[in-house]
């Protein structure tokens, strides 16, 4: 637990450097790359190019920690993405990746969430006289413009069970599967701590109460 807090802690001062509201994959660290903004259609060539730069000879037992800030986006980059993870994983090279508070990590972004080896997210807390949130994560289905089809639907269900596959527990996939596209569903404490190798560590800058 020290080790994942003291990750999410070293994360804080690198998450000021990425700007918001924009797709960009950045390495920020000799271990660590920022990824904020919308996933977008091709981002998994951006993504590959950030981690490259990454030192993979002095990497720790987190391997290499992606911070995460996204609404989601395209899910064919967000597969491409977690299968990049995955076949890190399978080569013994782990990843983790951090919901900062007052992060986002929906829709597309809960795909890479699933693909990895250590899942953190932090407690939301006070800074300076300002309440934080916590890290947050929602689901959906799969839609096309808004839309949903048939075919979405068909590709929502293809999704939960690759999901599955890689240890995503059921309570969370039926969220998935059963929240439409327009709304989104938070992942609450239970469904975290449902989730194998996944913690939620403390707010790393609050004010003594």
């Amino acid at each position: 637990m020290r080790k994942l807090t003291a990750i999410a802690i070293a994360a804080a001062s690198f998450l000021a450097a990425v700007p918001a509201n924009s797709a960009d994959y950045r390495k920020v660290d000799f271990d660590t790359v920022a990824i904020s903004g919308p996933i977008e259609f091709g981002d998994e060539t951006k993504f590959r190019a950030a981690v490259s730069e990454v030192k993979i000879t002095q990497l720790t037992d987190a391997g290499v920690i992606l911070l995460v800030d996204t609404p989601g986006g395209n899910v064919y980059a967000a597969r491409q993405i977690a299968a990049g993870i995955l076949s890190a994983r399978i080569k013994g090279i782990p990843t983790t990746v951090v919901v900062r508070a007052g992060s986002v990590c929906a829709s597309s972004c809960v795909v890479m969430f699933a693909a990895a080896t250590t899942r953190i997210v932090e407690v939301g807390g006070t800074k300076d006289g300002k309440r934080i949130p916590s890290g947050a994560l929602y689901v959906h289905t799969l839609a096309i413009d808004g839309n949903e089809t048939e075919a979405t639907m068909a590709a929502s269900v293809e999704l939960a069970r690759v999901m599955k596959e890689v240890g995503t527990p059921d309570p969370v996939l039926a969220k998935l599967l059963l929240t439409g596209s327009r709304d989104g569903k938070r992942l609450d404490a239970r469904d975290l701590k449902g989730w194998d190798n996944t913690v939620l560590v403390p707010f790393h800058g609050s004010e003594p109460r």
